[in-house]
């Protein structure tokens, strides 16, 4: 089946590799769409993308876990490490939509044929075939497409921030990053009766914005403070929501400045908090933390063992809330047509990431992995090359299991000694396994 994967140095490619096989309390999904947003994985992409200078600059702790690694294994085993992880492949992908092909012992509540959105960057891959805990896959009901469930799981991501806001009827958000969690964000604020003002500093994405049911949006320049009050009567905004991505504080601070004595700060997006006590002590700010979906993200108990948690003491699981957003989806409240700005294949993945690293008018690609009626290609094996008869003397190794040790210490013995041929390896996920 084909993959996108990157590794260290942040070369992305389609990866024709094993697909994976059902696993107890998982279900087996053919791809159909899944999404590429601006923000979380256009970061990973830079971020691989970065030299070794750069890394170890913002991460100066792994330059003296490099040093225990050389005093504890060596020079040369410590090359060889580093040169393996620079090599290592990747999966990217965290939210998309498919096809049951095959259920798991213990899966209850999903049968083969459903159609699903897929949650969670350790599972709804961009890949023709993906294996999904069945709490991370949540039935599309009647009314929603396929392309528009895509983007429940990031549309869960909105709807987990707006729940953390506890905002009332008429009061008054500013959502500060209008990328497509910040735009998704906006529309739902707005179908809970709030009044939205969207800011940002792209033109294009402040449309999009108002298309998406925020009353204003403006961009975050001297005259910011003024629209506001203009907008509030002078109060200030209720909450402020910040859904950019910033190595600084700033958009934190911004938030802080803009809202009301008493008012909430909501942090969804990855940036720094280097906080003004003296502005929050003075406003008497709430400043609360959102988590992804929602309650039961990274809880393996939850996610990889199948324990949901009871509704009448957690309402809105993560799952929940993307139940919710699909139901939002198939009634026609929730518009994600206007984010989509390009379709492709999986086979164009260069172009995407090259689009949203360069456009600003481009907040989410849609990955469509070609005829729902074609039958993928579900092979669990990839011959690399032909295997040819074994000398007598010779003994033939296949490896279960490629993990760090695996990789470190196993493969290279069973490679280095002439009296082994490695014939194979079997790993849990197939880009683990092709890398070894």
């Amino acid at each position: 089946m084909r993959q996108v994967l990157i590794n260290k140095q942040g070369k992305l490619t389609v990866a024709e590799i094993p697909a994976p096989t059902v696993e107890p309390g998982k279900v087996l999904v053919k791809t159909e769409y899944s999404v590429i947003s601006s923000g979380t994985e256009v970061a990973t992409i830079k971020h691989h993308s970065s030299g070794l200078v750069s890394k170890a600059i913002s991460k100066p702790e792994l330059i003296g876990k490099l040093a225990v690694q050389v005093m504890e294994n060596g020079p040369v085993r410590t090359v060889e490490f580093i040169k393996d992880n620079l090599t290592r492949w990747t999966a990217l992908g965290y939210s998309a939509s498919g096809t049951v092909l095959e259920v798991g012992d213990n899966v209850s509540k999903i049968k083969v044929g459903d159609k699903v959105a897929c949650i969670g960057s350790e599972y709804a891959y961009h890949a023709d075939v993906i294996c999904v805990p069945e709490n991370l896959a949540v039935q599309v009901p009647e009314g929603a497409s396929l392309q528009n469930a895509a983007f429940a799981p990031i549309a869960a991501i909105a709807t987990q921030a707006t729940r953390k806001c506890q905002i009332s009827i008429g009061e008054t958000a500013a959502v500060i990053g209008l990328g497509l969690v910040g735009l998704l964000t906006c529309q739902i604020l707005s179908l809970s009766g709030c009044r939205v003002i969207g800011i940002d500093p792209s033109a294009n994405r402040r449309k999009l914005a108002m298309k998406m049911g925020a009353l204003n949006s403006i961009a975050g320049d001297e005259g910011i403070k003024a629209a506001i009050e203009s907008h509030t009567d002078g109060l200030g905004v209720d909450v402020s929501v910040i859904t950019a991505a910033s190595e600084t504080s700033a958009p934190v601070m911004l938030g802080s400045e803009l809202c009301r004595e008493g008012g909430k700060i909501v942090v969804v997006g990855d940036v720094k908090l280097d906080i003004d006590r003296n502005v929050m002590y003075r406003k008497e700010l709430d400043l609360i933390m959102s988590r992804s979906t929602g309650p039961g993200r990274y809880d393996f108990e939850y996610e990889e063992r199948g324990h949901d948690y009871p509704s009448q003491y957690v309402r809105w699981t993560e799952a929940r809330n993307v139940d919710s957003c699909l139901k939002l989806m198939a009634n026609g409240s929730l518009n994600i047509e206007s984010i989509i700005t390009n379709e492709i294949t999986v086979d164009q993945i260069d172009k995407a990431y090259e689009l949203l690293s360069t456009q600003d008018s481009t907040v989410a690609v849609l990955i469509n992995y070609g005829d729902s009626s074609k039958k993928p290609n579900i092979s669990t094996r990839l011959d690399i090359k032909p295997l040819k008869p074994l000398d007598s003397s010779v003994i033939g190794a296949a490896v279960i299991g490629t993990g760090e040790f695996a990789k470190a210490i196993t493969l290279p013995n069973i490679r280095a000694n002439n009296n082994f041929q490695l014939i194979g390896v079997s790993n849990r996920t197939g880009h683990t396994a092709e890398h070894a």
